[in-house]
């Protein structure tokens, strides 16, 4: 309960920022990584402006690295030897059955290790 409220003030608290990333990596295509101090763009379609920006954004968000792939963007928020927490945004509706747990909207839970 405690945690799910927590993702869910996380999610409130950083909506804006979300969504502007949200938006940009999925209107370019191929796999994007960002971390700490690298971007990489499966396919080179960001400019460096949308880098640099991308790069504040992850910050902003405090996440230590936000991965899309196709039809998935996950946003890890912390990590420690096995254990990861993170959120996952769906854009379309979520048709697999696995481990991860609704939180809002499009939005799931990703908890791994442990």
């Amino acid at each position: 309960m405690i945690i799910d409220c927590s993702y869910k003030i996380y999610l409130l608290q950083h909506d804006g920022a979300l969504d502007r990333i949200n938006t940009l990596l999925l209107s370019t295509p191929g796999k994007i990584t960002i971390t700490k101090d690298t971007i990489i763009d499966s396919q080179n379609q960001l400019s460096s402006i949308q880098k640099d920006n991308l790069k504040k954004l992850r910050k902003e968000v405090n996440a230590y690295i936000i991965e899309k792939t196709e039809g998935v963007i996950y946003y890890g928020l912390w990590g420690m030897l096995d254990v990861r927490l993170a959120v996952v945004y769906y854009p379309k509706e979520k048709t697999t059955n696995n481990s991860d747990r609704k939180i809002t909207k499009h939005w799931y839970e990703k908890q791994s290790g442990g």
